[in-house]
Formats: C-alpha cells, sequence, structure tokens
C-alpha cells in the first residue's frame, strides 16, 4: 500500500476525529473503521493546501472503489468532510469513512478515540435501516447533492425513424444550481441502488434493465409513452448533454411522414418536423426542441396504429417503389399516407470508378442506453 502524504502545515484543515465524527454518520463510522483497521485503504493523496484527498479503498467490487474528499468550513468555521465515492452508495460512505478514519489515525494516533465495529451484515442493515427512512418520499434531504440525472438523444434504428436512448448519469448538484463531474450509472445498479436515488428513479432503472439486458431500445418498453414521462417528471432529464435546458413536455405539434431517398436508390422514412425539432419514435411520433428544452408527440394526422407501422417501415428498394405507391392506395384509401417516390430507370455510369472517403464522428455506447460513455 502506498501513501502519499505531505507535511502538515497551521494553514491546513486538521484531519482529527471530531472532524470525522461531525462528516459522517455512525454506521458509515463503524463500517469504515472496521476497513480502515483491515488495511483496505490504499492510494491516498492529500493536495498541497490539504483540502482535497483522493483515495482508493478495497470493497466488494472486484477493482477498487475511488474516492475524492473536499474539506472546507462550516459556518460555525469548524472543518467538515464532503466525500464522494464510485460505490453504488456515492456520497459520504463506509469508503471514505475508512479514508478519513486512516487519515486521522496517522496524523493524531493518540487522539483517536476507539469505534466500535460492528459485523459487516450489521452495518450493511444499519444502512438499509436509515435509507427507509426516506424510501418513499422524492424529496431530497438537505445534505444530500448528489442526483441521476437522464440524458437523452436519439438512436439510429435497422429500421424506420430513430428511437430514444436514456443514459444515466450520477453527479452532485451544486449550490448555484450547476452539476458537478458526471459518471455514468448503469441501470444494473439498481439491485443495490445507491442511497440519493428516489423511488421515481428506481422503477425507470428496473425498466431500463430489462431492456438492457434483452439488448433491446426503449421502444420495446410495454409502455414507452409513460416511460419517457415519468424521466422528465424527475425533473433531471436532459436532451443530448447535462448543461441543456431541463427537458418538459410540451403540446402536440403537426407533423408528417417524408421518404428520403438513400445512396443505393432505395428510400426510408422519416419525420418531417418544422425547422429547429428534432423527431424520434417511441410507439408513436415524438418531438423535442433542444433549444428550450420541450418534447412531446407528434400528430401525423392518420391512426396510432398506422403512424407506428409508417415509423417502423423497412428501406423501399427503388425496384419495389412503384409497387409500395399501389399497394398504399388500394390497402388504405381513405388516409392520405405518403407514398415513396417512383424513381426513373437507372442511369448507366461510364468510366472508372471514383474512390471518396467520409470522415464522420460520433459516440459508440456499449448498451442501448449509452450507459457505457462518460459525457465530454
Amino acid at each position: 500500500m502506498s501513501q502519499h502524504l505531505e507535511s502538515l502545515s497551521p494553514r491546513r484543515p486538521r484531519i482529527d476525529p471530531v472532524t470525522v465524527q461531525r462528516s459522517l454518520r455512525p454506521h458509515a463510522l463503524a463500517a469504515g473503521r472496521a476497513y480502515a483497521n483491515a488495511g483496505r485503504v490504499r492510494e491516498i493523496t492529500v493536495s498541497g493546501d490539504g483540502r482535497t484527498i483522493t483515495a482508493q479503498t478495497n470493497g466488494s467490487s472486484r477493482l477498487p472503489y475511488r474516492q475524492r474528499i473536499t474539506l472546507l468550513p462550516d459556518r460555525s468555521g469548524a472543518t467538515v468532510a464532503n466525500g464522494q465515492c464510485s460505490c453504488p452508495v456515492g456520497v459520504n460512505c463506509k469508503h471514505v469513512a475508512a479514508v478519513l478514519i486512516t487519515l486521522a489515525d496517522r496524523e493524531a494516533p493518540p487522539e483517536v478515540p476507539p469505534v466500535p465495529t460492528l459485523p459487516p451484515e450489521v452495518a450493511a442493515w444499519l444502512e438499509a435501516l436509515e435509507r427507509g427512512g426516506t424510501a418513499t418520499s422524492e424529496e431530497y434531504p438537505d445534505k444530500v447533492r448528489q442526483r441521476l440525472f437522464y440524458v437523452l438523444d436519439t438512436r439510429p434504428a435497422p429500421r424506420g425513424v430513430p428511437t430514444l436512448r436514456i443514459a444515466c448519469f450520477t453527479a452532485p448538484l451544486r449550490k448555484d444550481g450547476s452539476v458537478g463531474a458526471a459518471y455514468p450509472y448503469e441501470p444494473r445498479k439498481v439491485e443495490a441502488p445507491a442511497g440519493y436515488l428516489r423511488p421515481s428513479d428506481r422503477i425507470i432503472l428496473r425498466r431500463l434493465q430489462r431492456l438492457q439486458q434483452a439488448w433491446s431500445d426503449l421502444s420495446a418498453d410495454d409502455d414507452p409513452a409513460d416511460m419517457l414521462r415519468r424521466v422528465i417528471a424527475t425533473g433531471r432529464a436532459r436532451w443530448g448533454r447535462l448543461e441543456a435546458p431541463i427537458l418538459a413536455e410540451g403540446p402536440p405539434r403537426a407533423g408528417r411522414i417524408a421518404w428520403q431517398l438513400q445512396p443505393d436508390g432505395s428510400q426510408r422514412a422519416a419525420l418531417q418536423l418544422d425547422d429547429g425539432l428534432t423527431g424520434f419514435r417511441l410507439a408513436g411520433p415524438w418531438y423535442v426542441d433542444p433549444a428550450i428544452g420541450l418534447i412531446g408527440p407528434v400528430d401525423l394526422g392518420v391512426p396510432p396504429g398506422v403512424a407506428e407501422q409508417l415509423l417502423a417501415a423497412p428501406a423501399i428498394p427503388a425496384a419495389a417503389a412503384s409497387g409500395v405507391a399501389a399497394a398504399l392506395r388500394q390497402r388504405l384509401p381513405a388516409l392520405n399516407v405518403p407514398a415513396p417516390a417512383e424513381l426513373g430507370p437507372a442511369k448507366q455510369l461510364k468510366g472508372p470508378p471514383t474512390p471518396h472517403l467520409l470522415l464522420t464522428t460520433g459516440r459508440l455506447p456499449a448498451f442501448p442506453f449509452g450507459g457505457a460513455r462518460r459525457l465530454p
């Protein structure tokens, strides 16, 4: 275990037992003492001013958890520690406690009061007991600044209009309302949920987890529109990036299906909307206005079932365009359903082929919901 501890100076905040006990809850202190005594804390680094501590602590995961602890004065001038951790609990957990206790033991061993060591199952039960007090409330306790955010964007579909992707990120909410450093939060972590998750988060994460396990997109949910509305209702949904406006549901907007010509001569269904709007499909068509954070359904002027099938249309080969147009007129004579354009015969190009290099950028998530990517 390598430790990098700089010498103390009078201006540096002091890490002593009082500071540790003031900053953390009893169950975290008890479990942290057990971890510190077992030598699980490693790679401790203290900044030059003594106010920032980074460390790694071995826990139940294969890889060690990462801690970042900030020491700041409270209103009375006393030093208070605020620690973030990459474990499921996330904030002022037993791993943060283990780091602070280790430092306190090194700086002032004679002053460290004995902290009773609890069996791991008892410490875990106390943690669950404390979380149970706020398990049914959507309100955050005053001291809890960590939040789960939902970042939405479109995901290209193998056929038809792009679908919706929901990526989850955990980040602290600063006092000025801005968002701190964000890290991905996998839906599978709902099996051992972080303490700052609200009941609405747990419902959403379980539904995302089922879709993720089936390698399905959001349109495969039992009620995709309900899922989207639940995400919007948290007040923590953004489009494309965490700095974007908070999403709210807007009024229905009119739109229509247009057939876009592809380089191979086929035609794919696309949503045609007003300028500035982005279209996607759940079960039916939806739009988003990223500039102002409005998101809502699109009215195509056809029954919902017909709209759903139009949005999921396969690419229509050039040779089949006229047949599809005739079939639409025959099968849906009462509806004004747009048909792919009938193209003329293909031209025979003469001369050798000319190579072209097309460069593009994009994000390639490991899962359909982009859970493995990190925001820039």
